[in-house]
């Protein structure tokens, strides 16, 4: 289970050796979150609280948290909802925002200048859609 616990920190808390734990993965990598995690393949994804995409997962046996933002120039208000291929966002425009990684590098495709509609809400992608208020 994922959550931003009351502090911004984003934590994990399962059952090890029959207790329960709370492991802080904002320790761990130095990144609080804003809004609420979504995991999808290749790792967790979160706003930080400086509006940035990151993407959370293990390197080399540390857990690290790639900021999805920085790679793209595409800053997030919301949260992030990913799905089999892509994580989808809103970025700060109102703008509905398709992350994903292409040729090696991370793009964020603009789908609100694609159509003409810009979103007021966060976005839920569904199997065969996504979904967002305009």
């Amino acid at each position: 289970m994922w959550v931003r616990d009351a502090g911004s920190h984003l934590r994990q808390f399962y059952v090890a050796n029959g207790s329960w734990t709370a492991f802080d993965l904002s320790a761990a990598t130095g990144v609080n979150i804003t809004g609420d995690p979504a995991p999808g393949p290749g790792g967790l994804f979160a706003r930080d609280t400086n509006g940035h995409l990151r993407q959370f997962f293990v390197a080399n046996g540390s857990w690290t948290a790639f900021d999805v933002s920085a790679a793209t120039g595409v800053n997030i208000t919301g949260s992030p909802s990913p799905d089999s291929g892509a994580v989808w966002a809103r970025d700060t425009n109102g703008h509905l925002r398709q992350f994903f990684v292409a040729n090696g590098s991370w793009t964020a495709f603009n789908a609100s200048a694609a159509t003409g509609v810009p979103i007021n809400g966060d976005p839920v992608a569904l199997s065969g859609g996504v979904w967002a208020t305009s």
